[in-house]
């Protein structure tokens, strides 16, 4: 995996990442007003977190480390010096692996001095080196917390309600019998014609779990799908979508291209 895979990876974590969180902070005030705990979104949170990480489609997902910064001195090819670059390292790198993260920096540090990579570009360089040799997948510096709340425990341990405020349950009791008067005449219906089973016209013998099974999934907008004529291809143009292609998650703003149609 290149440094513009991993790159690309972690972008697309940060994007889940930020609906998240978006999702969960517009569902807490809806929560508050129903008198629900807010803590309930906390067990979600990490519901949701962990079925996308074992789910394995986004890789860096939930897993961004915490950086420091150091500061490294590269000679150039003549000998003469070069202004310290100031560069981020993930701390694990630097507490667990310092000596290999030593290696690396001393390797980056030849081909900047032979290639003459102004600084700007080194710093880049390795920092993105830094974060492909070191992607730390294990989760020992996941931002949230599994020791918060355990999301097997029963349902009732783990989701408090507050108490109703004054005249709600009587209220409840009132509506209740309302609904239950409604549903009695929603049961008053006047026989007619029989009525076919539900799902009678269906082909059972299409293996619906089977069906659609592919490698590559796109769920996206598109701006227009033709079919060729003389190639029964189609010709696809794609925007703002997500391709899940050999179990791995890709967003893409555009994208274009030529499909059989099988």
């Amino acid at each position: 995996m290149n440094v513009t895979q991993v790159k690309h990876l972690k972008e697309v974590a940060q994007a889940y990442e930020y609906v998240v969180d978006d999702v969960l902070s517009k569902c807490t005030p809806m929560l508050v007003d129903e008198n629900i705990d807010p803590n309930l979104m906390k067990d979600l949170k990490q519901i949701w977190v962990r079925k996308i990480r074992e789910s394995g489609a986004v890789p860096y997902y939930g897993l961004t480390p915490e950086k420091v910064a150091i500061q490294i001195k590269i000679a150039r090819e003549d000998g003469t010096a070069r202004p310290t670059i100031p560069i981020l390292v993930p701390v694990y790198a630097k507490e667990k692996s310092p000596q290999q993260l030593r290696d690396e920096i001393a390797a980056l540090g030849d081909v900047i001095r032979r290639d003459n990579i102004p600084d700007n570009r080194a710093k880049v360089l390795i920092e993105d080196r830094i974060d492909e040799v070191f992607p730390q997948l294990d989760g020992h510096y996941d931002s949230s917390s599994d020791s918060d709340s355990d999301p097997d425990a029963p349902a009732a341990k783990r989701n408090k309600l507050s108490p109703p405020k004054n005249g709600q349950a009587s209220s409840s009791s009132s509506s209740d019998d309302n609904d239950s008067e409604a549903n009695d005449e929603d049961q008053e219906v006047d026989p007619g014609e029989p009525m076919s089973p539900l799902n009678s016209e269906d082909d059972l013998s299409v293996d619906l779990d089977t069906m659609f099974e592919a490698d590559t999934v796109c769920v996206c907008q598109y701006t227009s799908v033709e079919e060729k004529k003389k190639t029964h291809d189609w010709h696809l143009r794609l925007t703002r979508g997500i391709l899940n292609s050999d179990g791995i998650d890709y967003l893409f703003k555009e994208a274009f291209g030529l499909a059989p149609w099988l």
